[in-house]
């Protein structure tokens, strides 16, 4: 191994003043230096974790205020009626873009209970078209005994940019 003057010259004065030879000198540089690389992954994968620890403590906090969420939305005989997931409504979808559907129409709910009738007020929704085209992202409907044409569910949009 060649290493510099410098280096030889530091390295002569380290193996007098500890009274070692350099090649034990040598070694153990190289063993701290080993030690050192490997405090630093370690201290590199623990940060990672803490960080994923507090992703898990903030996602039971989210999940815990779901859970109140839950508990606030229990329905009093009094209270209006709220929308629930599988239900299809009239819905008016204006402004459109692009290939959407009409702008207004029947939609079906797919958005949770909960997140129905959280604080935000708003669900998720898909339109329901009466023409089936037997695409994957389409799913086909039955029609209720007083409709006599089947319907699909659009599942997938193309809008305009």
């Amino acid at each position: 191994m060649q290493v510099s003057l410098r280096a030889r010259d530091v390295l002569q004065e380290v193996a007098q003043a500890s009274g070692s030879s350099r090649q034990a000198v040598v070694a153990q540089a190289v063993e701290q230096y080993r030690r050192q690389q490997l405090l630093e992954a370690t201290n590199a994968a623990e940060a990672t974790r803490r960080a994923s620890s507090d992703a898990v403590a903030q996602l039971e906090q989210v999940r815990l205020a779901w859970d109140q969420t839950r508990a606030d939305a229990v329905e009093e005989p009094s209270m209006p009626r709220r929308l629930r997931r599988g239900e299809i409504w009239l819905a008016d979808l204006r402004p459109t873009r692009g290939y959407a559907p009409a702008a207004a129409g029947p939609v079906v709910i797919i958005s949770t209970n909960t997140f129905n009738h959280g604080l935000a007020d708003l669900v998720f929704v898909l339109p329901v078209i009466r023409t089936e085209r037997r695409m994957p992202m389409h799913v086909r409907i039955d029609p209720p005994k007083e409709r006599s044409r089947p319907g699909a569910i659009l599942s997938a949009r193309r809008c305009a940019p």
